[in-house]
């Protein structure tokens, strides 16, 4: 289940510390960190699995948090997600913000 309301404060914080410093946070957001099985196990915090291992990032944690959509297209998914003009997560500097997704 997700806590939508918690969700939101989540981006709103992440926007604000954005403005004050995009590149840093777009570094922190894009950084993943290698992880065991047991944390990649975790119900809701989001874990990649790369190169044969498993990697988190904050972003991972910070979904995890406020928790997993149970069904539909988002099933299993966080709400928080960063956006990149880009498209590219290497361009720091095309971070735009964050925001909630919302499962239709």
């Amino acid at each position: 289940m997700v806590d939508l309301e918690l969700a939101n404060r989540v981006v709103l914080y992440l926007n604000q510390l954005t403005e004050s410093d995009r590149p840093a946070i777009a570094a922190l957001i894009t950084n993943r960190v290698p992880c065991n099985k047991e944390l990649a196990s975790h119900p809701t915090c989001q874990v990649g699995q790369q190169h044969g291992g498993y990697n988190v990032g904050i972003l991972g944690v910070l979904n995890g948090v406020c928790g997993v959509y149970d069904d539909g297209p988002m099933k299993g998914y966080g709400p928080i997600a960063a956006m990149f003009n880009s498209g590219k997560t290497e361009a720091f500097r095309d971070l735009t913000g964050f925001f909630v997704l919302k499962n239709l």
